[in-house]
């Protein structure tokens, strides 16, 4: 099942953060097209800096924070991709 952005997950696995198993966090990204997940871009609280996790490391507790926990509400941007090219949508 597909996790969602700001959903606590436990990281189940992983052979890249060995130390992270067991950890909780939140989703804050998800890499995706056409339907199939590759990744998802978790943060910890207290930590500056997300890391990336494949699908099968994380678990997902159905549990969901508030965005303004991870971000500051006054600097958000959206990102498009188009082409294989990102621009910031205004």
């Amino acid at each position: 099942m597909k996790l969602q952005h700001f959903e606590k997950v436990i990281v189940v696995a992983s052979k890249k953060f060995p130390a992270d198993v067991g950890r909780e966090g939140v989703v804050t990204g998800i890499s995706e097209d056409d339907s199939v997940v590759h990744g998802y871009a978790v943060s910890f609280p207290g930590e500056p800096d997300g890391k990336f996790f494949f699908p099968g490391d994380l678990e997902g507790t159905g549990e969901f924070v508030d965005r303004s926990t991870i971000y500051d509400m006054g600097e958000t941007m959206k990102v498009v991709v188009k082409d294989g090219r990102g621009s910031i949508e205004e």
